[in-house]
Formats: structure tokens, C-alpha cells, sequence
């Protein structure tokens, strides 16, 4: 059996300072991206294909049809991102279908979510689904419950927070 963190702590040591400086800085942006981790609940489709009963001249000849649900935990991050020098975050969903389910985190996201602009109510399909992979959807209130937590402003709450309590006086 292989020690995977006795193999890892071997390859960090024999590593040379440069490589041990980018894996600190990546061990460093994880554990930042990590403080935001959460879990919340998803559900999963299968979905199967099968011959039309009637099929079109020139149209698709099979259908596709869910063939089995279950739910399942996943996780939710939030991670730094960059493309063509913008820098912005996104909304990470680790453990969903194909691992690459990430959409941008700002109001126009946020919006959608509140308003209901996703194509079910209250529920947002974060991967379609196929027969080649299993459909995945999470409750909209479930991230907005999190954005609401990690970043409020984006849902324009952070004017109607509450101010903090009052601190005790203290006199001498």
C-alpha cells in the first residue's frame, strides 16, 4: 500500500527551493480557499437513452430520459480567478458531476439567483446532465444562504445588516 503522505513529505524534501516555494504558495492558496468550504446537499440525476416510439424523418431517433435520483453532500468554495489580466472570483462546486461545474461570483449571479432566474423554481442545475454524465442540481436558497455568509454585499444585504452590538464602556 502506498503512504501517500510519507511519499509526499519524501518529494518535499528532496524538492529544490523553487519547487518548494510554489508548493508553500500553493498549499497557501488553498488553505485560503478552503476557509470558505462549505457543504450542502445536491441532487444527482442519471440519465439513459432510448429509441423513439415514433421517430422523426429527419430528426433525433432516441430520447433521453432520467433513469434514476439520489442526493448526495458537495462542497462549495469560493477561489480567485483570472483571465486576459481581469482578476474575479467564482463559485466552485466540488464533487458535482464532471468537477468542472464554477460559475462567476458577482451581482449579476447573485441577481439570478434571487429572482428566480434559473429554469426551475428554486433549484439550480449546476450540470445539465447527459448520458455520458449524471445532471446535478442544488437548492437556489442553499447558495444564496452562502453568498449570504461568504460575500453579502453581492446581494445587496450589506445595508440592511443589523450593526454590530454595542460594546460595554468601560471607566475608571
Amino acid at each position: 500500500m502506498v503512504d501517500f503522505k510519507k511519499l509526499t513529505e519524501k518529494m518535499y524534501a528532496n524538492a529544490t527551493p523553487e519547487e518548494r516555494a510554489r508548493i508553500d504558495a500553493y498549499n497557501a492558496r488553498e488553505a485560503k480557499f478552503d476557509l470558505t468550504r462549505r457543504q450542502i446537499e445536491a441532487t444527482f440525476t442519471r440519465f439513459a437513452e432510448r429509441p423513439r416510439a415514433t421517430p422523426v424523418r429527419n430528426g433525433p431517433k432516441t430520447e433521453t430520459y432520467p433513469e434514476r435520483t439520489w442526493t448526495k453532500m458537495i462542497d462549495v468554495r469560493i477561489e480567485d480567478a483570472s483571465h486576459s489580466a481581469r482578476e474575479y472570483e467564482i463559485i466552485r462546486f466540488i464533487g458535482g458531476s464532471t468537477g468542472h461545474e464554477a460559475y462567476e461570483l458577482d451581482e449579476e449571479f447573485a441577481t439570478l439567483l434571487t429572482k428566480g432566474g434559473w429554469a426551475e423554481p428554486d433549484t439550480m442545475w449546476i450540470c445539465a446532465g447527459s448520458v455520458r454524465y449524471d445532471g446535478c442540481a442544488v437548492s437556489t436558497s442553499d447558495i444564496i444562504d452562502y453568498i449570504r455568509e461568504m460575500r453579502p454585499q453581492l446581494l445587496g444585504i450589506w445595508k440592511q445588516l443589523a450593526p454590530p452590538p454595542p460594546r460595554a464602556k468601560i471607566s475608571f
